[in-house]
Formats: C-alpha cells, structure tokens, sequence
C-alpha cells in the first residue's frame, strides 16, 4: 500500500500526472481502504504553484475523487479559489495549451465535488 501512494506522490511531485492517473485508477479499490493518504497534499500544492498542466491535474482530480474527505474538499475548492484569484499574467486560462477545455474540465470537477460532498459556494465564503 505505502509503495502506490508513495509512487502517486512522487508522480504527482514530478509532474508525471498521467503516471499517477493511471496507478490511481488501477489501484483504486487499495486505495479506498487507506487512512490517509499524502496524494492530496501533493496535488494540491502543484495545484497552487504551477498553473500549467491543468488540464492532466484535472483529470487526476476527477479521478480521485472518491478518495477524498469532506475535509480534503473543503480544501480543495479553497486551494482552486486562491488560483483563481491569481492576477491574469498567472491566470490557469493563460498558461495552457486549450483554456477553454481546462475551464470545462474545471466546472466539472467542481460541479462533482459540490455533489459528492454537498459543498455549497457559501462554504468557501465561512472558511
């Protein structure tokens, strides 16, 4: 178990996000039985310092979503909110290849997180 997460980590550390995609998706029902699990705050953090790649970053997120807490979702849509307050010379949209597909990859992430976690965009405003 400790081998898989520390690869997705380390996938996800080296931005090799389709690495991670696919060891989390094979390895899932592992996965699921972890309590904890550092993946999150791996991504998350490239999430915040590197707005390129967003478009894979998304898909992995979408990917394990199952995976996640309300607690890590909460942190999660306040992690996506700091990057979407970043000025426009850092904007997500500017730095890749296909903004408008990583604008509807990122609506449907959030759209599944709302729903998998009845999180509400009242939630970020109390945080």
């Amino acid at each position: 178990m400790h081998l898989i997460i520390g690869l997705i980590n380390q996938s996800v550390y080296n931005k090799m996000f389709d690495i991670a995609f696919e060891v989390s998706k094979r390895f899932m029902s592992d996965l699921l039985k972890a309590k904890y699990l550092p993946i999150f705050d791996s991504i998350f953090t490239q999430f915040m310092e590197d707005t390129t790649r967003y478009e894979a970053k998304l898909a992995l997120m979408l990917n394990i979503i199952p995976l996640m807490t309300k607690q890590t979702a909460a942190r999660f849509m306040k992690t996506i909110e700091g990057v979407l307050n970043e000025p426009a010379s850092n904007s997500i949209f500017k730095n890749n290849l296909n903004p408008m597909r990583v604008g509807l990859m990122l609506y449907r992430v959030l759209e599944e997180v709302q729903k998998e976690y009845a999180y509400s965009d009242h939630s970020t405003n109390l945080m």
